[in-house]
């Protein structure tokens, strides 16, 4: 047996921690930054979020064989949710997806995909301090999906969402904007 990898991953983000190794910690904290949302938010709204894995195969959010952009969803009020760690200078956006018919021409004029404007209905972004080990809600980026539409794009998402447009959403409360969007779709 070669050991316990829940232990070798703690001691690999301390040590990424110490060498200030930004790039690193993001890609170690993106796998886990669902969880840590999805914790969140069920512990501070009135949604009871389920991540994609979660699902009955069954569910009728799971038909999408593309797996459209979200990575959590109520199944009470339908409220998708696109998660994303993002400890650097901008919320990038693009995407490695396969080119299909569905992402050609504007979708992926970069070379990536970019989201359409219909794959989630909330942005939620993780933002924290660099290096710090915990999140609390300042560090939560709430932002509905028409804030992050591109207008020079129309139909797609920005490819990085300009600091000009998140910075007006991460001086609002996330739990506030979640629930005004619960709201605005008639569900609380």
């Amino acid at each position: 047996m070669l050991g316990n990898w829940e232990n070798a991953l703690l001691a690999a983000h301390r040590e990424l921690i110490e060498n200030k190794n930004s790039r690193e910690v993001g890609k170690i904290r993106q796998q886990a930054n669902e969880h840590l949302q999805q914790e969140w938010i069920n512990k501070n709204t009135n949604l009871n979020v389920l991540r994609r894995t979660d699902l009955p195969e069954d569910s009728e959010f799971l038909s999408d064989h593309n797996e459209s952009g979200w990575d959590m969803v109520c199944e009470k009020s339908g409220l998708r949710i696109q998660s994303k760690y993002r400890g650097g200078q901008t919320i990038h956006m693009e995407q490695t997806r396969r080119v299909s018919k569905k992402n050609k021409g504007s979708a992926s004029s970069s070379g990536h995909v970019v989201y359409t404007n219909d794959e989630f209905d909330v942005l939620v972004v993780t933002r924290p301090a660099q290096y710090r080990m915990e999140c609390g809600k300042e560090d939560f980026i709430v932002m509905p999906v028409s804030a992050v539409e591109d207008p020079k794009n129309p139909g797609f998402l920005y490819k990085n969402v300009p600091k000009s447009v998140w910075s007006i959403w991460q001086n609002r409360d996330p739990v506030e904007v979640l629930n005004q969007l619960l709201s605005e779709r008639g569900t609380k």
